[in-house]
């Protein structure tokens, strides 16, 4: 039973809500403590989803096997899954739970210095991207993007190339369409 189609919908959902979140700024919002946790939660679901998804499509593609259209959809399943990762990287580095690890790591082996000054430079990378939200803003919608590419692939794998105005349109886009 292929239940690959039941569960993308799931991560879908969420991580579109999400990149909406992001994208559409509501200034009343932005300084709410809880709304930075109502968007790392939709973020944490949805990303964990997509591997969910990624190994559900796995077992479908040995079900219903190889084509390049197949191909493409993993593909920009995969583009998704790092994208979502990233940011949600950015937002740990945001937790203070990240800034007290690092710091009882230290703690823990005084030859971990270099281990935890590598982390120390990682999470100030990271932290940068979450304070200027221009590259939030920009990574979402190019995660939106990306999950928009991956759906409308996996309807033309399951209803095919002329399901859905956008199912074709992106099939065009990619040089993937004939009639």
């Amino acid at each position: 039973m292929n239940i690959h189609p039941i569960i993308v919908h799931f991560p879908i959902a969420l991580l579109t809500v999400y990149a909406l979140f992001e994208i559409i700024s509501i200034k009343k919002l932005q300084h709410i403590v809880s709304w930075f946790y109502i968007k790392f939660t939709f973020l944490v679901i949805g990303t964990l989803g997509i591997f969910v998804a990624l190994y559900t499509g796995d077992i479908a593609e040995g079900i219903m096997g190889r084509s390049d259209l197949i191909e493409n959809h993993n593909t920009w399943a995969v583009v998704t899954a790092y994208i979502f990762v990233f940011i949600l990287l950015i937002y740990v580095t945001k937790l203070s739970l990240v800034q007290n690890w690092i710091e009882q790591l230290q703690l823990l082996k005084p030859n971990w210095t270099t281990f935890t000054s590598i982390a120390k430079k990682i999470q100030i990378f990271l932290y940068h991207f979450y304070a200027h939200r221009a590259y939030l803003v920009i990574l979402s919608l190019a995660g939106l993007i990306s999950v928009t590419i991956t759906g409308a692939l996996g309807g033309a794998i399951v209803y095919g190339p002329d399901a859905d105005p956008a199912v074709t349109a992106v099939l065009k886009l990619l040089g993937m369409y004939s009639n």
